[in-house]
């Protein structure tokens, strides 16, 4: 059976053909592929596989390792040795057959013209099917534009679209276009998490070029590194010493910072945002898009730019009440936080400039990008207070990383899961809107999320989305709630739904009682009692990642005298790793477990991709080292044994 589905192309459209007995790995591809504009045709075995070559002549052709009826190593090598399907690129792609020796193999003996394990990267992935079929709109990194369904871009669009993807916590890519100039950039939750561009000058390797940092020489091996592996750049430099994890950062955060305001003054071009789903494949940033803009504008606008977008000098800003936008994160200089204190209500743009004493220009620009943010709006929507104002000063987010400032995050989690909407606003019950308002400011400021973005794991931030979300709810509900019953008692009827204390949920303080009992018996040595404390806390919410993390490394501690205990460490971190791929912990105990069982290709694989996940993952980047050594070692051991029988 063959399926066919079409991407919006003109009659040069690429054809790919998918051959896959996973119908769900086809779909997946299928669809991305279709969003990028290629026409794809599939099949479910190597027979149909080879009918639908024959027929269709697909531009290009991806196989799974491992078909049914017709091998897809053995398909690979048939229709390369066929007059018609010599010059057809075919990837093949297996989850089973994994390390060097099978990627040279694909190529020598079965004739591939490259090779991808699962789980996929499909980014890599489609970077090598443009530079097979010649497809690329230009050498930029990962970057191909040419197909997508833009829209104009018009003055100012850019910095709009950029708040707006923020305020909507979308996740996807938001593809730039203007001449034969092109960008992409990278949204997570609404964080701005990654940029390419196809210009030179805005390439990573061309930055660590210009500083010296790599030689033409190193860039010149890395590239060809790049194309035979799929590896980042940046992950291969980390991986051969070349730089540190911090220098890689750091270039990455001025890659990423290039990019963005070089687009900030385009006044035409196209557009086009495509939501996707997490970006594993490149090394998150997390920039705060209100930083970014307000950085940008006062760097790379001009003062006609300035007229033409904010020209208002009578008008009378007031502070955000709405939390979402007031406590975004932003870190303000001396000069920059004396302008915001004079955004007060009272004061017009052409007062506060006189009273900052400080350039005009510079003032504008500011109060610009904060109205961009919506951290500051016009005066006439909701007012703020004296009270407002004096909780809501302040913009700096203390970090929390110590142990007890966590546990007061993971207390507070649980709280919300069951107090009532008073509790969590930590106020008395009132009908008093105003003490309301002021409890909830208090709370959404402390839980802000930009607050925490750059300073806990996946873990916690998820924490602390949960409860602003029910802060900002429960608000909402009590306000209503009162406006329905200014005449009733305080006492809400317990049919009133907008009072009523949510169901209580105690499995995840179940869970974490189970949990901290494992710890505290791992750590006294008794490890049959911390296995069986971690099982019972899984078997009350299983889809905690530290839990399983945990229970793996119990299980590799008694692996000397138990070998089987190594297969139940590998199930664990397996289980950890699909519930949160993001996290570097279970590639890296995974590493740990093939290093015990002496298979360096899956143990290099795994400590690879945890430092995909963490470039500053220490103990990754030894391991990796250490692999490198022992390699090179041998290859000078053979040789020293050629040369003595010689």
């Amino acid at each position: 059976m063959f399926i066919r589905m079409r991407g919006a192309r003109d009659e040069m459209t690429v054809k790919i053909g998918i051959i896959d007995d996973d119908q769900g790995s086809v779909q997946a591809l299928s669809e991305y592929a279709v969003t990028l504009g290629y026409e794809v045709v599939s099949a479910r075995d190597g027979e149909e596989g080879f009918q639908l070559f024959t027929r269709e002549r697909p531009d290009i052709l991806l196989l799974d390792g491992l078909l049914p009826k017709l091998h897809g190593f053995d398909l690979c090598r048939k229709i390369k040795e066929m007059p018609e399907g010599k010059e057809t690129p075919i990837l093949l792609i297996s989850g089973v057959y994994k390390g060097h020796k099978y990627r040279m193999q694909s190529s020598k003996e079965y004739l591939a013209d490259g090779y991808f394990e699962k789980p996929l990267n499909v980014q890599n992935l489609f970077t090598r099917i443009e530079d097979l079929t010649g497809n690329r709109a230009d050498a930029g990194e990962g970057l191909n534009t040419a197909r997508l369904h833009f829209k104009k871009l018009k003055d100012g669009t850019i910095l709009r679209l950029l708040h707006t993807l923020y305020g909507e916590n979308r996740t996807g890519i938001l593809y730039l276009e203007k001449g034969n100039i092109r960008k992409s950039i990278y949204f997570k939750d609404g964080y701005i998490s990654f940029a390419v561009s196809n210009q030179k000058e805005e390439r990573l390797g061309e930055l660590l070029l210009s500083d010296h940092k790599i030689s033409p020489m190193q860039y010149s091996e890395i590239s060809q590194t790049m194309k035979e592996t799929g590896k980042r750049l940046g992950l291969l430099l980390l991986e051969s010493g070349r730089i540190d994890a911090a220098t890689l950062e750091t270039y990455l955060q001025r890659q990423l910072t290039n990019i963005l305001h070089s687009v900030f003054t385009w006044n035409s071009g196209y557009y086009d945002f495509v939501p996707s789903t997490d970006h594993d494949e490149y090394i998150t940033l997390k920039a705060a898009p209100a930083q970014v803009i307000i950085r940008g504008v006062q760097k790379t606008y001009t003062a006609e730019m300035l007229e033409r977008h904010f020209p208002e000098i009578h008008t009378v800003f007031v502070l955000s009440s709405d939390p979402r936008f007031r406590f975004q994160n932003i870190q303000l200089n001396e000069k920059e936080e004396k302008i915001l204190s004079l955004v007060d209500g009272s004061r017009s743009v052409e007062e506060i400039v006189h009273q900052a004493q400080l350039p005009s220009v510079m003032v504008r620009k500011f109060l610009y990008a904060l109205f961009l943010c919506r951290i500051i709006h016009k005066k006439g929507a909701e007012e703020m207070t004296e009270d407002d104002v004096d909780l809501m000063a302040g913009h700096g987010a203390e970090p929390l990383m110590d142990e007890d400032q966590r546990s007061s995050i993971l207390r507070k989690y649980i709280q919300v899961q069951s107090q009532n909407p008073y509790e969590i606003l930590e106020i008395s019950k009132t009908k008093d809107k105003k003490l309301i308002k002021q409890g909830f400011m208090k709370m959404a400021k402390t839980y802000h999320p930009d607050r925490y973005f750059h300073k806990l794991d996946d873990k916690y931030n998820d924490y602390i989305k949960v409860i602003f979300q029910r802060i900002n709810q429960v608000y909402q509900e009590l306000l209503q709630n009162i406006s329905k019953t200014e005449k009733e008692t305080l006492k809400a009827a317990p049919s009133d739904p907008c009072l009523r204390e949510p169901p209580k949920d105690e499995s995840i303080s179940r869970a974490e009682h189970f949990f901290e009992k494992g710890m505290a018996l791992s750590r006294q040595g008794d490890l049959e009692g911390a296995q069986n404390a971690l099982i019972s806390a899984i078997q009350v919410h299983p889809k905690e990642t530290e839990y399983h993390i945990q229970l793996g490394l119990i299980f590799m501690e008694g692996a000397d005298e138990q070998p089987d205990r190594l297969d139940l460490a590998e199930s664990a971190f397996n289980y950890a790793m699909n519930l949160s791929s993001r996290d570097a912990r279970p590639f890296f105990y995974l590493g740990c477990v093939y290093k015990v069982r002496d298979d360096t290709d899956r143990s290099e694989q795994m400590f690879s991709r945890a430092l995909e996940r963490d470039p500053k993952y220490i103990e990754a980047m030894r391991e990796i080292r250490l692999i490198h050594l022992r390699k090179k070692k041998s290859i000078k051991q053979i040789l020293q044994e050629m040369i003595g029988i010689q």
